[in-house]
């Protein structure tokens, strides 16, 4: 499913800076969370676009674009607070956990939607 997978698009980024943070390698990750992260949520359009008026859980799919988003928010927070000189730390990590939460309900909405 298409929200699924944005969803795991952003856990796959995620672990991928918490695999450079405290290294050179992190600035390059830093400039694609700051700039490139943010997917414009192009999953909720092309989601979006299989209902119609009648059929459209609204609700669910508003849901889901909130919790992706809030994913997002955390990711580009720990791209932020993964520049402090002794990161990885407890900002980071609170900031990985927090993405992760957001993006297991973000799962948890899009799974209600695929079963209607």
């Amino acid at each position: 499913m298409i929200l699924k997978k944005e969803d795991a698009d952003f856990r796959t980024f995620l672990a991928k800076g918490q695999s450079v943070v405290g290294t050179t390698d992190f600035t390059a990750w830093y400039q694609k969370a700051i700039v490139g992260l943010d997917m414009k949520q192009t999953a909720f359009s092309k989601a979006d676009a299989y209902f119609t008026a009648d059929n459209e859980p609204t609700d669910l799919i508003e849901q889901w674009r909130s919790d992706n988003g809030d994913a997002n928010a955390a990711i580009t927070q720990y791209s932020v607070d993964g520049l402090s000189p002794d990161a990885p730390n407890a900002k980071t990590q609170q900031d990985a956990k927090d993405a992760l939460t957001a993006l297991t309900k973000a799962d948890k909405d899009a799974e209600k939607i695929a079963n209607g």
